[in-house]
């Protein structure tokens, strides 16, 4: 039997499965994460073999998506900076290449400076610190998640600058839809980790029972949406909009 743990990110399977043998030499990927099982194995035991079903957030998709709101939040002029992900995930790359796409089509934006915070709060509230110091004229601030999101904020709330810089993240944590309520983020693009998630339970309980995932590819990638004030009373649980 499949299920799903409670934060939304993990595929576990139970050792009384009915067919669980039929997944020795396979796995089930969900949220960039592999799982596989085989008797006895735990949640945290990973089979890395052949993948059956891997599920992705579109990541250019949504980065794209998040730029041209932020666009439309801090208008078509001025200085902005950029916080990075961890270089060596590949999803860092991805979603400032998404964000480059929309904002290199406006040569009155100029990106003055950007960081590397590793997708950490605390990092993200550093490297802002730095970021303002050698360009106190901005008038946004970009992020490739969240968790950077919200540490620029604090360093802007502890600077003053907050009413006059605008933030925009990506991930739709439950912390960044709070400050989108608050009005200290403009924006999130939220990653359909609910969708996904669902999908890959039903694709491993479909191959437990036929051997086929009844996914139309291998790779399946899941769209974002974006959270700003308007819609932000419609997310009903995290990572999740009604």
């Amino acid at each position: 039997m499949a299920a799903i743990s409670s934060n939304g990110r993990m595929i576990a399977f139970r050792s009384d499965a009915t067919n669980l043998s039929t997944l020795v030499g396979h796995s089930i990927y969900a949220h960039d994460t592999c799982f596989g099982a085989a008797a006895g194995c735990t949640p945290s035991t990973t089979l890395v073999s052949t993948a059956v079903a891997t599920n992705h957030p579109n990541n250019a998709q949504g980065a794209a998506l998040g730029a041209q709101q932020w666009v439309k939040d801090i208008g078509e002029k001025g200085n902005y900076v950029e916080l990075l992900g961890n270089p060596s995930d590949n999803n860092a790359a991805t979603r400032s290449n998404g964000y480059e796409t929309v904002l290199s089509q406006y040569p009155d934006l100029k990106k003055v400076g950007s960081q590397v915070a590793n997708w950490d709060r605390a990092q993200g509230h550093d490297k802002m610190q730095s970021l303002l110091q050698a360009h106190p004229d901005i008038i946004g601030v970009i992020s490739g998640n969240d968790e950077m999101a919200l540490g620029a904020i604090a360093a802007l709330k502890e600077t003053g600058k907050l009413s006059s810089v605008k933030v925009g993240g990506f991930d739709g944590s439950p912390d960044a839809v709070a400050a989108i309520k608050s009005g200290e983020m403009q924006y999130t693009v939220l990653q359909p980790v609910a969708v996904y998630s669902k999908q890959a339970v039903e694709e491993a309980d479909s191959f437990l029972k036929t051997g086929k995932t009844g996914a139309a590819s291998e790779k399946q990638l899941f769209d974002c949406s974006l959270i700003t004030k308007d819609n932000a009373a419609d997310y009903i649980a995290p990572f999740t909009l009604k």
